[in-house]
């Protein structure tokens, strides 16, 4: 199964292994990891002040990658720095993944589940870090 793991949480790949084995539900799993930008400010993304925001992602998505990649059922894995808005980052990512899957990681918006169903056709779910 190709599956696309959005993650915003910092602490969230503590236990993403464990998690990913019962979605794999016995299957492979291809993971595409995708860390959305956190910058401080809107400002900062207007203006392209983006560096710190951009190395906080990249270690968000190497970690959840390193993390779910410990997971016996993960035959590959993939990590990228996402689009600050998440359902952009979810397109762009499928735009070059074709995911069978999307499970976000504490997402910092209560309606993006649905929003990723209905705009991209795919299942959403959603796993809590805590």
């Amino acid at each position: 199964m190709r599956l696309l793991l959005i993650t915003d949480d910092p602490a969230a790949e503590t236990d993403l292994r464990e998690r990913l084995e019962e979605i794999a539900g016995g299957d492979e799993l291809e993971l595409k990891v995708v860390a959305p930008l956190r910058p401080e400010s809107t400002l900062d993304l207007l203006t392209g002040d983006i560096d710190d925001a951009k190395a906080g992602a990249e270690a968000r998505a190497a970690g959840a990658a390193a993390e779910g990649g410990e997971a016996e059922a993960v035959r590959s894995t993939d990590a990228k720095v996402g689009d600050a808005d998440q359902l952009l980052a979810i397109g762009d990512a499928l735009a070059e993944f074709e995911a069978e899957r999307i499970v976000l990681v504490d997402p910092d918006d209560e309606k993006l589940a649905g929003a990723a169903r209905e705009r991209y056709g795919l299942p959403v779910s959603e796993l809590s870090a805590g």
